[in-house]
């Protein structure tokens, strides 16, 4: 064999090896295509209509899974429809699903060092979605026989539970003792009809 021969096998054989490691580390890399011009897609109004009312149904459909107390369609302003929750935990689950944090207005008392949440409201695809602290007084719930009954509906309703209590087995002064510490907390006192 020739010196010339001898040259182009090690060659060859460079060539090679330096080709399948060539291979391997390119499978590893993504390729980044370049588009002189952006894709554009066009949208017809109809199209843009459907997707407008998928997003409101899902949105709907979304609410509708909540235990709602209120629901108010307004006759002005901006937003579409007001969504009364009787739940904290239910106003942070809306909550926490938006993707971005929305502006929030909240009515906070502080009792012993600790913040309570009494009020608290953001709106949402034109809904303006609301938690109040309340007590519901109607024929059933709880029966108020003591004072501690009232402080232990008090605490409850300020952890963010809505509470019912019966008023017509309820003592006069009980009901009157809860009404006044209530308006004391910014807490709503309903009567349900």
């Amino acid at each position: 064999m020739t010196s010339f021969g001898f040259a182009t096998i090690c060659f060859s054989i460079c060539l090679v090896v330096a080709l399948l490691f060539q291979l391997q580390l390119g499978m590893n890399k993504d390729l980044i295509w370049i588009e002189p011009f952006p894709k554009v897609r066009l949208r017809s109004p109809f199209q843009n209509f459907l997707s407008a009312l998928g997003k409101k149904m899902n949105f709907l459909m979304e609410l509708h899974q909540l235990p709602i107390a209120n629901f108010l369609i307004p006759s002005q302003g901006g937003t579409v429809a007001v969504l009364r929750l009787e739940r904290l935990a239910d106003y942070y689950s809306v909550l926490m699903k938006e993707k971005e944090k929305p502006i929030e207005n909240r009515v906070e008392v502080e009792i012993a060092g600790s913040k309570k949440i009494v009020r608290a409201s953001f709106e949402k695809n034109g809904v303006k979605i609301m938690y109040s602290a309340s007590i519901v007084l109607d024929e059933e719930g709880q029966v108020l026989t003591n004072h501690s009954d009232v402080a232990k509906i008090l605490i409850q309703v300020l952890d963010g539970e809505s509470q019912r209590v019966n008023a017509v087995k309820s003592g006069e002064e009980y009901i009157e003792s809860l009404k006044n510490l209530a308006s004391k907390y910014a807490i709503e006192v309903l009567t349900a009809k």
